[in-house]
């Protein structure tokens, strides 16, 4: 399944829903679709953002995660999607934001 973030602002931002679903709890939002961001709190979710997402970089940094048995288990598709940082996952939802707060716009998404 699929969540779509929009704004008047931005074109639509399509995540998956796993994907859409800790983005928006890193934001301080509740993980409920549908959902929206008033105007004038669109700032502070995008800062909020920008914070867990770096304390995440940071932990990962700090963490030398070594290939275990588990890992090399895991089916191809599973591997592929963990190789994709949430970092990058997140990057079209925060240009959405930086827009979306820019303009005073509201974002929602479904």
């Amino acid at each position: 399944m699929a969540v779509t973030f929009s704004t008047r602002s931005h074109p639509r931002i399509i995540q998956l829903d796993h994907v859409a679903r800790t983005l928006l709890k890193m934001m301080g939002c509740a993980d409920e679709v549908p959902g929206a961001i008033r105007p004038e709190n669109v700032a502070a979710a995008r800062d909020t953002l920008r914070q867990a997402l770096a304390l995440m970089v940071e932990k990962d940094a700090v963490e030398t995660e070594k290939p275990t048995e588990k890992s090399q288990e895991k089916p191809s598709s599973e591997q592929d999607d963990e190789e994709i940082s949430m970092s990058r996952r997140a990057q079209p939802l925060l240009e959405l934001l930086d827009k979306a707060a820019s303009k005073g716009n509201h974002v929602v998404w479904e």
